[in-house]
């Protein structure tokens, strides 16, 4: 079973110069591979935030710039929190450290703020699959 893991670790096609990009969204311009831990994070993360602004079936292209930005933004902010998180798991904190983790705390807080901390509009329930070919309303 580990030789097939290991197997399969190995037989998985690598980047090269000419591959396409795997990134979008957030991780566009970035160098952080869509397929790693950070990249699904980043990625499931950006479209929790998408829907929580714009609805539950939108896109990153139903918001505008600035909350591109601001949803950009805020995923790096929580990513590096993440980071700091972990070196406090592992004993190696410092001072600055301290100082850096409130700040980027409040950084995100702002952002959450300025992003808006209720969504814009109630997610509607969806039909279950019977009730929509009966033609009834989900309300």
């Amino acid at each position: 079973m580990a030789a097939a893991a290991q197997n399969s670790k190995s037989d998985r096609r690598q980047l090269g110069p000419y591959s396409r990009s795997l990134r979008r969204g957030v991780l566009g311009g970035y160098a952080v591979d869509g397929r790693s831990t950070i990249g699904r994070f980043c990625r499931d993360l950006e479209a929790q935030l998408v829907r929580h602004v714009a609805g539950p079936q939108a896109t990153l292209d139903a918001l505008s710039i600035t909350q591109q930005l601001l949803v950009s933004r805020l995923i790096k902010t929580t990513v590096q929190l993440n980071g700091l998180d972990d070196k406090l798991a592992n004993g190696t904190w410092t001072d600055l450290d301290a100082r850096t983790h409130h700040g980027l705390v409040n950084r995100q807080r702002l952002l959450l703020r300025d992003l808006g901390l209720r969504p814009t509009e109630a997610a509607k329930p969806v039909p279950s699959m019977a009730a929509w070919l009966r033609g009834e309303d989900a309300a």
